[in-house]
């Protein structure tokens, strides 16, 4: 009798030593399960009872956690016979696999081939590593991926699927000659495609697709979304009151510092620019919008969309005067406010251009280097007081000017205000002359009488008089006994 042909002794990444138990899995349904059942199919019956049972060689070696195939194709199925080898050591070993094939805890994690693995069927490989081109012909799903060749992907239908923390080292192929595979890859995922595109036969790879969303922006207010990290404009429309941005472009990664700019105008009155940060998180951002009155443009009250003579130089970075007229600063400010509500306004001149108060525009150079150009032949000149002046106090016209016209300016000094009808004061200050103005009218009133005032310590004063009449004469007295 036989009796050590049916243990398998000397193979140390075995799990299972008899081979009636490994001869009886119906599913080989983790690294382990295939180790042992293709060395099972491998084993010589030995007569010799002195002997241990020997091996054909191997459909598989272990090496380390890496199931090696060498050059037979392995294909995982989730159906059909437990093992269906199709030719000695070479060609295909087809294995049932069930739904999952589990990589176990310090176990195989790694299955490698010189002639391809392929998934036939809907068998879930996440954790799984390859060592060789993957060939996957269903609609599924990858997490935890490793692909070390090309990726080939025929699931014979218009397909979109999601891949999170899957690495490709080759290319991504629809073997679908018919039909569309758009893979949609989050930020820790990295791969390409071999055949780019959205049509039929062609792969598109969109990355995660991260939204922004903002609330209390006034409707028809321009809005822009800029991606200051990679230095990307995102988004630049007019709000219909329903804005969002999603991402499916991949335009953005987690992280990403992502730029808000809103500005709007209603004919003669208009709001502050507003700009906020956010950090792009894994769904993406949102913003909260404070508009607040632009106060000087309100008092103006001059529609800037209908002002002419002034033009944004983009390249130049210039105010330019196209039209041989005088102009006044009200005009210039009214314009600017509405020019930063274009498409290319609030790109390039953002900021650029404040009203510190009602007789005082500052070109805030720290933000873009603007100057005043003419670009006529003709001499113009600034019809209103309103200082418009640098930031850097040089003086603000281009020189030579463009078109070889002067401009004069209002610019060196500033520009104070004079109140007519108004004390000038802050509230505080109004409070504290109010009290004081009140308690002077009181003492009016109650002038010789200070028994009938208000708000003064008068009763105790009196009192304080007698108490220092009564001591006196009680002193006196004492005196006057004393000499007797």
């Amino acid at each position: 009798v036989n009796v050590l042909s049916t243990t398998l002794f000397n193979d140390t990444a075995l799990t299972e030593t008899t081979r009636a138990t490994i001869d009886a899995y119906t599913l080989l349904s983790n690294g382990e399960r295939i180790y042992d059942r293709l060395h099972s199919e491998k084993v010589v019956p030995d007569t010799s009872i002195a002997s241990f049972p020997t091996y054909e060689t191997p459909f598989v070696t272990a090496v380390g956690k890496v199931l090696d195939f060498g050059d037979i194709t392995c294909v995982i199925k989730d159906t059909g016979d437990t093992v269906v080898i199709t030719s000695d050591n070479t060609g295909t070993i087809t294995m049932n696999c069930g739904d999952t094939l589990t990589v176990t805890t310090d176990g195989f994690n790694a299955i490698k081939s010189s002639t391809g693995i392929v998934v036939d069927g809907d068998t879930v490989i996440d954790g799984w590593t390859t060592e060789g081109d993957l060939y996957i012909n269903s609609a599924q799903d990858l997490t935890d991926v490793t692909i070390n060749g090309d990726l080939r992907i025929a699931t014979g239908a218009d397909s979109v699927l999601s891949f999170t923390n899957v690495t490709v080292t080759g290319s991504v192929w629809n073997d679908s000659d018919t039909n569309t595979l758009e893979i949609q890859i989050d930020s820790t995922s990295d791969m390409t495609a071999g055949d780019e595109g959205t049509g039929a036969g062609e792969t598109n790879i969109v990355g995660e697709i991260l939204t922004f969303t903002s609330s209390g922006v006034i409707v028809g207010s321009r809005i822009q979304l800029y991606n200051v990290t990679t230095s990307l404009e995102l988004d630049n429309t007019i709000d219909d009151g329903n804005w969002s941005y999603q991402d499916t472009d991949g335009n953005i990664a987690i992280d990403d510092i992502i730029r808000l700019r809103v500005t709007h105008t209603d004919g003669a009155t208009a709001m502050l620019p507003f700009e906020g940060l956010a950090i792009a998180s894994a769904t993406g951002g949102s913003f909260l919008v404070s508009q607040e009155d632009d106060e000087i443009y309100n008092a103006y009250a001059i529609d800037g969309s209908t002002i002419t003579g002034f033009e944004a130089d983009y390249v130049d970075n210039e105010f330019d005067i196209t039209i041989a007229n005088n102009w006044t600063a009200k005009d210039l400010y009214s314009w600017s406010v509405y020019n930063q509500t274009t498409q290319e306004g609030i790109q390039a001149f953002f900021g650029a251009f404040e009203a510190i108060d009602i007789a005082n525009l500052r070109i805030n150079t720290d933000i873009l280097n603007v100057y005043f150009d003419n670009n006529t032949s003709t001499n113009v000149h600034q019809t209103d007081n309103i200082r418009i002046y640098r930031a850097d106090e040089l003086y603000p016209v281009k020189n030579p000017t463009t078109g070889g016209g002067g401009i004069d300016v209002v610019w060196r000094d500033k520009v104070f205000i004079a109140e007519t009808g108004v004390s000038g004061l802050t509230t505080s200050e109004s409070s504290i002359l109010s009290n004081i103005e009140a308690d002077t009218n009181e003492l009016q009133t109650n002038q010789g009488n200070f028994a009938t005032a208000t708000g003064f310590a008068t009763e105790v004063k009196q009192d304080i008089m007698q108490t220092d009449i009564t001591t006196t004469k009680k002193k006196a007295t004492l005196a006057a006994n004393l000499s007797a």
